[in-house]
C-alpha cells in the first residue's frame, strides 16, 4: 500500500494505492467495520478509484475543492 498526498492552490488531495484490484463499493457500515467509503463520500468534495498500472487500484479523495455558490 502506498498513500500519495498533494496539496495546491485547490486543494488537498490524498490517494491509496494497493496490489488490490478490487474496487471500493459502499457498504452498511456495522460494528466490524465497512465506515470507510461512507465516511470519505461524507466528508470529501470530490472522490473515485481508478485502475492502477501494476494491476492495483488508486482510490483518492479531495478536500478543499468546493467553490462558493
Amino acid at each position: 500500500m502506498r498513500v500519495e498526498v498533494a496539496l495546491s492552490g485547490a486543494g488537498l488531495r490524498v490517494a491509496v494505492i494497493d496490489n488490490s484490484p478490487v474496487q471500493p463499493a459502499m457498504a452498511v457500515p456495522g460494528p466490524l467495520g465497512g465506515h470507510g467509503m461512507v465516511l470519505i463520500a461524507a466528508l470529501a468534495d470530490r472522490w473515485g478509484s481508478e485502475e492502477h498500472d501494476d494491476g492495483g487500484k488508486r482510490v483518492w479523495f479531495e478536500l478543499g475543492t468546493r467553490r462558493p455558490g
